[in-house]
């Protein structure tokens, strides 16, 4: 016997255990049990036995017992047998009920998917009957209940049909019956769960993720939970809800409920993720919040909505948005007005906007008064006759268009008779409602009465009269309801959806990629990468929002918070606030000087300043208007808390100290109200007149200590500007002291710099030089400063005198001697030669003070040039003095020059002989003297003052005939050529300043010395010849000379002080 016969025979002996029973159509059944079975065979059997019309629910359990197995054996099509098991009845009195009925639907469920719809809906019907009148024990119920789960679970257009109607209500389950058929419920119908269940709101949160609900009680949601959301929690919930624009703001109210320390936790954390920008799902991978919002248009969809609240008018929605969507976001936002709604759609010229509005509600597998009850929550309908037609009328066709040949619950035939009917009903329940409803209509229709309104043949079979009796008592029990505002709901989340949906569709048509994107969908997005700056902007966002709740912070944390984020006006509007606080506003202040604020709140700080005296003596803060705590422990605490405000304002460095020079310029700068000379004002004016000196000091006391960022300080006065410069010469700051000193009065700075010079002269180099030259004033007191300038090294002659040159034409006259001092006959005279010779012309700064013979000398020992005897007197100290610097003709001529006229036009006999001393000790060098009065002739020319002209040609014959004598011509370089002095006797010779007898000696002496060999005569040069000689061979005659040995030798000098001029 193979295995398939041995189950069917099991089936068979499960069958004749009912042999013995009193039921004598089950007995003759069983008598017709074959002795080989088969599988038609028992199926026949059952089919009988199922026909049956009178069982107990003993014999009924052994039927679907042995019918069970059969089934898991034999797997075929049982065809007809299954409509007879759903027809089954119990009886409830009699034992077995419970296992009976069990056993009923265990049986029933597995052989769900093979049995009709009709007879699909009977089982439904069976389930719900049996677990809302208690006909099972307590026990069975549960068991019940799980067979019930499994079979919507195989019936998904049941489970549908029981979760949209809420059954779990009417069937007594408790909302922990109910969480167990939420493995069952989609997101629409956790929705409806979570909005009827209280203790299973987080239950679907959590379940479906569903940004909709989690708006709407988050707060009911446990702390960890939320924190658990995402590491960032407040940027997380900013750009998956405020940032989106069709969401309450979540992050803004979880943010309301921080404290100043959470917040500043929270950005502490916040900033340090690790999320760059290229990771960050806010800025890339077409997941850029704000492009996909400025692309999907929906920032500013709040703004919209209140607009079409005061206009009436959705031109500008529609435009936006589209018609459909505009619509839909009115059904969606809770800021519409559903009167402004209703009042528009009502009109008679949009009731194509009607329709279209229609068009966004499904009404399918919904009772024609439920979808009457939310097509008009979505709008308030007015009480015109018209309109109620047109409305209804409009909700008729489109309920009639989603369930007609589709309903689930009830079949709706596709005819005119069907359709109308939807209408008339429709209608018929306004009518009812205000039957019901409305205090001044006494008599309430009975069902009957109610029926009256309509006859047999309007009615279509499939509106049985249960079903319209249901509706009545709804609309008895519960009137319909007209809001002015959007309620939450399932209807509602499906046009959330909806919304999302299209908000998808709109980034994709700029975005391609994003119509799918999860970011943008319902539910919340999980692993959201937020690089830092997208964080800090979240918070920045929400902080500027909610910062006034924080007010009454201390100063310190508020700053942070700002500080943190970046944000001024927060900071400045919390100053404002307590700017009557003088103590609380200078603390917060020396914050906001870190911060780049603006000009105005600077000077209010003034004002506040402007409050508090200075205490003359002491440089401390004294009287603060507490004067009635006179020698209290109470006056001295304050006191102290006000020099510590002050002692740390002055010592606060500043982000940007042009903010506090402008503020000190709008303090300085107020003046008295035109036409105002209230007490008041004129008692503000002295106020601050007499504090404007102690505001000004506290100004500049910070600025010291933040003297590198200083630069417009035009507003300050002289002393306050030269406090400044005094501070950077203390700290050596010199580019600064060079950019303060443009705002310095002339006087000012000048008596600054002659400070500086007896102070600090180390200060001073070339570029603060150059400050000094900028000057324009050149008195007295300048002219000391450039004594201080010359004794620190600095050479201002340059920047002291001008030397002008001209160049004249001068003639030689070839005249001879005439005896007894006859004047020659003109037409006698020759004009021999012509020079072009220089004459000089000097301008001077300090003219007035150069005028005294004193000052005069003063400027030339100070000097480091030849105008200083002194450094003169070391000619031969270093080197030969043809390659001194210093007695180059660039740097000596000028100032040779300008000596020898100021001795000319001074008559001054100390100026005369300091010049004839300077010649003096520049004629040990003979080279050096004849090459400058060769280069400048016209001087000797142009002298006024002959006796000085001819003292100098002395020197230069004393210095000739030294150096015929067997002096050196200039020093131990061995210069040996006569050129230069042979060319000076000549021009003075021409020019009459000196006669051929004056220089016989020379000549006289060049022609012994070239017959001896001293001198070689060629084309070009004449050359002196030196003989050397031992140490101890000097001549006596050439003691006078200057000897300057090489290298280290010690400096012997043999000029006269008072050289002879007897030649």
């Amino acid at each position: 016997m193979n295995e398939h016969k041995q189950k069917l025979r099991e089936v068979q002996i499960l069958l004749h255990r009912l042999f013995g029973t009193s039921n004598k159509e089950i007995r003759r059944i069983l008598d017709e049990l074959p002795s080989s079975p088969t599988s038609e065979g028992i199926l026949d059997i059952f089919r009988l036995l199922f026909s049956l019309g009178k069982y107990s629910n003993r014999e009924m359990l052994c039927f679907l017992d042995a019918f069970q197995r059969f089934v898991s054996a034999c797997h075929v099509d049982i065809g007809s047998v299954g409509s007879k098991i759903v027809d089954l009845k119990f009886t409830p009195s009699e034992k077995d009920t419970d296992a009976a009925i069990l056993k009923y639907f265990e049986v029933i469920n597995t052989m769900a998917e093979n049995i009709s719809q009709e007879s699909s809906r009977s089982v439904f019907i069976r389930y719900m009957f049996i677990l809302s009148h208690n006909v099972v024990s307590k026990g069975a119920q549960g068991e019940v209940l799980e067979r019930f789960k499994v079979f919507l679970e195989k019936k998904k257009e049941f489970l549908r049909l029981f979760a949209d109607r809420k059954m779990y209500k009417d069937i007594g389950c408790t909302e922990d019956l109910i969480a167990n058929f939420c493995d069952l419920f989609n997101d629409e119908e956790m929705v409806g769960v979570a909005l009827e269940c209280i203790s299973l709101r987080g239950f679907a949160i959590n379940r479906t993720r569903s940004r909709y609900l989690f708006q709407m009680y988050y707060h009911e949601l446990p702390r960890w939970y939320i924190t658990g959301l995402h590491d960032s929690l407040i940027p997380y919930l900013y750009y998956v809800f405020d940032r989106i624009g069709i969401y309450r703001n979540v992050s803004e109210e979880v943010y309301k409920e921080l404290s100043g320390q959470e917040i500043i936790r929270a950005m502490d954390e916040d900033m340090k993720g690790e999320v760059s920008s290229e990771e960050c799902d806010i800025l890339t991978n077409n997941l850029g919040h704000r492009s996909v919002m400025q692309n999907g248009r929906m920032t500013g969809v709040r703004e919209d909505i209140r607009k079409f609240n005061k206009t009436g008018c959705l031109e500008h929605m529609f435009e936006k948005y589209g018609k459909q969507m505009s619509l839909e976001l009115l059904r969606y936002f809770e800021e519409t007005d559903l009167k402004k709604l209703g009042a528009f759609l009502c009109k008679l010229k949009n009731e194509a906007y009607l329709r279209i509005f229609a068009d966004t509600f499904d009404f399918f597998d919904m009772a024609v008064l439920d979808g009457l009850r939310m097509f008009l929550l979505s709008f308030y309908l007015s009480a015109e006759g018209q309109v109620i037609h047109r409305v209804i009328e409009v909700y008729a066709d489109k309920y009639y268009l989603d369930n007609a040949g589709r309903c689930t619950f009830m079949d709706i035939d596709k005819d005119n008779k069907t359709k109308e009917f939807v209408f008339n009903l429709s209608f018929s329940f306004l009518v009812l409602n205000t039957k019901f409803h409305n205090p001044n209509v006494k008599a309430k229709p009975t069902f009957k009465d109610y029926m009256k309104d309509f006859t047999a043949e309007e009615i279509p079979l499939s509106f049985r009269m249960e079903y319209l009796e249901s509706m009545y008592q709804s609309i008895k029990k519960k009137p319909l309801e007209f809001p002015v505002k959007n309620q939450a709901g399932r209807n509602h989340y499906k046009v959330f959806k909806k919304i999302c949906r299209r908000l998808g569709e709109m980034a994709g048509e700029n975005i391609p990629g994003m119509e799918n994107n999860s970011f943008l969908g319902p539910e919340l997005p999980e692993d959201v990468k937020i690089c830092t700056s997208c964080k800090m902007e979240a918070h920045r966002k929400l902080f500027s929002v909610n910062f006034r709740r924080f007010l009454l912070l201390d100063p310190k944390p508020f700053y942070e918070i700002c500080n943190k984020l970046s944000m001024i006006h927060p900071f400045e509007e919390y100053l404002e606030v307590h700017k009557e606080d003088t103590l609380k506003f200078i603390e917060s202040f020396i914050y906001y000087f870190r911060m780049k604020g603006n000009a105005s709140l600077y000077a209010t700080l003034l004002d506040v300043l402007s409050k508090i005296d200075k205490q003359r003596s002491g440089s401390v803060l004294s009287d603060f208007g507490i004067s009635f705590l006179k020698n209290s422990p109470g006056k001295d605490r304050i006191q102290q808390q006000y020099r510590d405000a002050y002692r740390k304002l002055s010592n606060a460095e500043i982000c940007d100290l042009s903010l506090l020079c402008d503020g000190l310029r709008i303090f300085l700068s107020r003046e008295m109200p035109d036409g105002s000379h209230s007490e008041e004002d004129v008692s503000l004016q002295r106020r601050k007149q007499k504090s404007a000196g102690f505001v000004r000091s506290m100004v500049v006391d910070i600025l010291k200590k933040n003297i590198t960022k200083v630069e417009d300080i035009s507003m300050l006065d002289d002393e306050s500007v030269a406090s400044l410069l005094r501070k950077c010469v203390d700290i050596g700051n010199k580019e600064k002291f060079h950019h303060i000193s443009r705002f310095s009065t002339d006087e000012n700075l000048l008596s600054l710099f002659r400070w500086v010079l007896e102070e600090s002269p180390k200060f001073i180099d070339n570029d603060i030089l150059e400050v000094f030259k900028r000057i324009p004033i050149f008195n007295e007191n300048g002219f000391r400063c450039v004594l201080l300038l010359q004794n620190n090294g600095f050479d201002m002659f340059d920047f002291v005198v001008t030397v002008k040159y001209e160049s004249i034409v001068c003639r030689a006259i070839n005249a001879q001697e005439w005896e007894d001092g006859e004047q020659p006959d003109q037409s006698r005279l020759e004009f021999s030669v012509k020079d072009t010779l220089e004459c000089y012309a000097i301008e001077e700064r300090y003219e007035e003070s150069l005028q005294n013979p004193s000052n005069l000398f003063h400027f030339c020992m100070s000097s480091s040039s030849v105008l200083n005897q002194s450094k003169v007197r070391l000619i031969h100290k270093s080197r030969c003095p043809l390659k001194e610097e210093i007695f180059g003709a660039e740097e000596m001529d000028k100032r040779l020059i300008y000596l020898i006229k100021k001795a000319d036009v001074m008559n001054s006999k100390d100026i005369a002989n300091y010049v004839l001393w300077i010649v003096n000790l520049l004629s040990s060098s003979l080279p050096l003297l004849s090459k400058f009065f060769l280069r400048n002739f016209g001087l000797l020319l142009t002298l006024k003052n002959q006796v000085m002209a001819n003292n100098f040609i002395k020197i230069f014959c004393s210095r000739v005939s030294k150096a015929m004598s067997g002096s050196e011509l200039c020093c131990s370089c061995g210069y040996s050529l006569l050129n230069d002095v042979e060319k000076l006797i000549e021009m003075l010779r021409k020019y009459d300043l000196a006669s051929e007898k004056d220089f016989e000696f020379y000549f006289n002496g060049k022609y012994e010395m070239i017959k001896s060999g001293g001198i070689k005569v060629d084309d070009k040069d004449v050359v002196l010849v030196r003989v050397e000689k031992n140490e101890n061979d000097i001549d006596e005659s050439n003691k006078d000379t200057l000897d300057t040995g090489k290298g280290d030798v010690k400096e012997k000098t043999d000029i006269e002080t008072k050289p002879d001029f007897h030649l």
